[in-house]
């Protein structure tokens, strides 16, 4: 061979080498991603208790109807038309006006927008402590006079054995079905407040009734953020009532406190933590539902502060949420009913100690958030995704929308803890004006001890408080 023409061959060569093994690379790269991602019918979704969790009724494509099972958990408490308070309460608050919008108070006080929130402040600061005369605590009766007739529908309302909101639809993604409750609830607490300073103990009473029944609604079954703003109502109207019992003209301690305890709190004890459990697992079982029937895809992660980083999940969730539509659901949905039974063991699945109960919640709550990050950079592209079957990316679905429901379980059981104190401490410090004995709180039956302090405040000590402590010390770690 003449040495000159060398070259030549052997680059030729090279090229046709190159080619053939670009072609082997496609192919072989088509027939992994074939084998991952070729749209197929999936198999139909098993329903059963391990999988969907509600098993009835059915909507007409075959998915669980999770507001109807819902309405039949109400039917089943004896909830219905005639005794449900919710409709009249509906028809209250279609009528009342919160006293940031009450375009009377905002004429009548002559001032602007800008400096109508520190007024509103301090006119419902002097109703609370009993003043009822004054430009601050004469500021918001207009309000309070143009409220009568929904407050009235209100009080009727909180009348009824139940006040239960029907799910029209699933309410998981609003804590609060009522957003001005409130504002209504606090209506009723500065109406207490003025009747007790006027004498009127029975319209006080009366109206104190129809705030903790207003504080205590939430709608089933209850999150812990949705159960963190009903305790948080009734924190303040508990509050509001110590404040009527040191009064100068107090409100009877012993009859407040029988007052507050004609119903359970609605936040404490482990029926609590059930139902809040409960409304997560519906929620991913449902967000998961939607992801599986191409009805939506799956977000990103709520809890990564970066707009850029939160977008980069988005993608790659996205990407790995197509992977549902060729999977096997019922691995898929019963990888996620085998992640909350392990919260509901670790939670509520032993006679151990709540505090205990606790720590191990939290740490299966850890493995949710580290479990749910997106998938490493290697693994997004379209080579990457071929390299895992469509169930190993289905299941990754799975764990990002259980982090994301572990990051709001976490945030929002805190803010319970936290709320679920300041009702105990209220209650603590009723009991102790009315010479009662010493409280146990409802959550962990430990005493509370009360001490008034020279300042006319309320101290109170106890397990519960130093659990709050303890699950603060947490958040902040």
């Amino acid at each position: 061979m003449n040495p000159a023409t060398r070259p030549a061959h052997h680059k030729t060569a090279m090229l046709l080498m190159g080619g053939v093994v670009i072609i082997v690379a496609a192919t072989f790269a088509a027939f992994l991603g074939a084998k991952g991602c070729t749209p197929t019918p999936p198999p139909a979704l098993v329903i059963a208790r391990d999988t969907t969790w509600f098993t009835a009724p059915l909507l007409p494509d075959g998915g669980i109807d999770y507001p109807g099972a819902l309405g039949a958990e109400f039917a089943s408490r004896g909830v219905d038309a005639t005794n449900n308070g919710a409709p009249l309460l509906q028809q209250a608050l279609a009528q009342f006006v919160d006293p940031w919008s009450h375009a009377t108070a905002r004429a009548e006080a002559g001032i602007d927008g800008s400096k109508l929130g520190g007024a509103i402040d301090a006119a419902i600061a002097a109703m609370q402590r009993g003043e009822t005369a004054g430009p601050d605590a004469t500021f918001l009766q207009p309000w309070l006079d143009a409220s009568e007739s929904a407050l009235a529908l209100a009080a009727k309302a909180a009348l009824q054995p139940h006040c239960l909101v029907a799910p029209t639809g699933l309410l998981l993604e609003r804590a609060d079905p009522f957003p001005a409750l409130p504002a209504l609830t606090l209506a009723f607490e500065l109406r207490l407040a003025q009747a007790a300073a006027r004498g009127s103990q029975e319209s006080a009473l009366a109206d104190a009734r129809t705030a903790l029944a207003l504080a205590r609604i939430v709608a089933p079954p209850p999150t812990f953020g949705a159960q963190a703003l009903a305790l948080e109502r009734e924190a303040g109207t508990l509050a509001q009532l110590c404040r009527s019992a040191r009064g100068a003209t107090p409100l009877p301690a012993a009859t407040l406190l029988a007052q507050a305890e004609l119903q359970p709190a609605s936040g404490a004890g482990d029926s609590a933590l059930r139902e809040a459990l409960l409304a997560a697992r519906i929620e991913v079982l449902d967000q998961l539902t939607a992801a599986w029937r191409g009805r939506a895809e799956i977000g990103p992660d709520p809890q990564d502060g970066s707009a850029e980083a939160g977008q980069e999940h988005a993608r790659a969730a996205s990407a790995v949420g197509q992977a549902l539509a060729v999977a096997d659901p019922n691995p898929v949905f019963r990888h996620a009913n085998e992640r909350f039974d392990a919260l509901d063991a670790a939670l509520l699945g032993s006679d151990r100690p709540l505090p205990a109960r606790l720590d191990a919640f939290l740490a299966r709550l850890d493995e949710l958030l580290a479990d749910g990050r997106p998938l490493p950079p290697q693994r997004t592209g379209p080579l990457g995704r071929a390299l895992l079957s469509a169930d190993q990316l289905a299941e990754h679905v799975v764990d990002v929308l259980l982090g994301a429901a572990a990051a709001r379980l976490e945030a929002e059981l805190l803010d319970w803890m936290a709320q679920v104190v300041a009702c105990e401490s209220s209650l603590a410090e009723l009991a102790t004006l009315a010479d009662a004995p010493r409280r146990r709180d409802r959550l962990l039956g430990e005493p509370l001890t009360a001490t008034m302090r020279e300042d006319g405040n309320c101290e109170v000590t106890g397990a519960l408080l130093e659990l709050r402590a303890d699950l603060q010390r947490r958040r902040s770690r």
